[in-house]
C-alpha cells in the first residue's frame, strides 16, 4: 500500500494501522522535506515490524542528503526516487553515501533506461510500471534485464482500473518480481470497478487472473453505466 501525504502524522498513523490490519504486507511512505524523518520515526515506531520503504516523488536534490541519510534508522526497505528523473548521475553519487537502497521509479521509461541505472550503479531496486514504460513487454524486458543482473524489481500501479491491474499482476506474477507491489484491492479507487472487483486475500497477497489473455472479462452493466460515445466500423 502506498500512502500519501497527510496533513497531521496522527492521521498518517491511522492510516497506516487501517492498512496493516487489512492484511498489505508492506506500506509506502509519500515524503517531502519537512514532512519525512519525524512521519517515518512515529511509524517504524508504531510498527516495527513491518517492511516500510518511502517515495520522495524527486522532492529532494543532493545537497539534502543529509535528510535521506537521517532515514537511515529507520530500517527501510528502499528509498524512491529522491532526485530529479533526469539525475541518474546524482542517483549513483548518493547511492554511494546511503546504506539504504535506492529505486528509480520516474527515471525508468524503457529497458534502456534501467539498463543506463544498472550501469551507472544508480539504484540497487526497480519500479516497473507497464503504463510508464510503454506496456506489457517493455516491462518483460526491464524484468530480464534485472534477473540477469540478480536487482530486484517491484510492479507499482497508476491507478488502473480492473483490466490494467490484471496486467499489472501478471506481470508482478514473473520470478524477478521479488518485492511486494503496489496493486491495491480495487476498492481504494472505484466503488464500482470496469471488472469483478480484485479483492486482498487475508495472508496479504492478490490472486493472478487465469481467464485467456488478460485473464478479466468487463462488467457489460458497468461498461453501459460509463460508455459516452459508441462508433461502430
Amino acid at each position: 500500500m502506498s500512502v500519501g501525504i497527510t496533513p497531521t502524522t496522527a492521521e498518517l498513523l491511522d492510516q497506516v494501522a487501517g492498512y496493516v490490519a487489512e492484511g498489505y504486507r508492506r506500506i509506502k511512505l509519500k515524503i517531502e522535506p519537512g514532512r519525512d524523518v519525524e512521519r517515518v520515526a512515529a511509524v517504524r515506531e508504531a510498527h516495527p515490524d513491518v517492511p516500510l520503504s518511502v517515495d520522495a516523488n524527486a522532492a529532494y536534490t543532493i545537497e539534502q542528503v543529509d535528510l535521506l541519510r537521517a532515514l537511515e534508522p529507520f530500517d527501510l526497505l528502499m528509498i524512491e526516487q529522491p532526485l530529479s528523473h533526469e539525475d541518474l548521475e546524482e542517483h549513483a553519487k548518493l547511492q554511494r553515501i546511503l546504506r539504504t537502497p535506492l529505486c528509480l521509479d520516474e527515471s525508468i521509461r524503457s529497458a534502456a533506461d534501467a539498463a543506463a541505472a544498472l550501469e551507472l550503479g544508480s539504484c540497487r531496486i526497480l519500479n516497473v510500471k507497464p503504463g510508464r514504460v510503454g506496456g506489457l513487454l517493455e516491462g518483460r524486458r526491464i524484468h530480464d534485464l534485472a534477473l540477469a543482473q540478480d536487482v530486484p524489481v517491484w510492479c507499482g500501479g497508476m491507478l488502473e482500473t480492473g483490466i490494467g491491474r490484471a496486467a499489472n499482476l501478471a506481470l508482478a506474477a514473473l520470478p524477478g518480481f521479488s518485492l511486494p507491489g503496489d496493486t491495491s484491492a480495487s476498492h481504494r479507487y472505484f466503488a464500482a470497478d470496469v471488472t469483478e472487483p480484485f479483492v486482498l486475500g487475508a495472508d496479504g497477497t492478490m490472486a493472478v487472473p487465469a481467464g485467456p489473455g488478460l485473464g478479466v472479462e468487463p462488467v457489460d452493466e458497468r461498461l453501459e453505466e460509463i460508455t459516452t460515445r459508441v462508433e461502430r466500423i
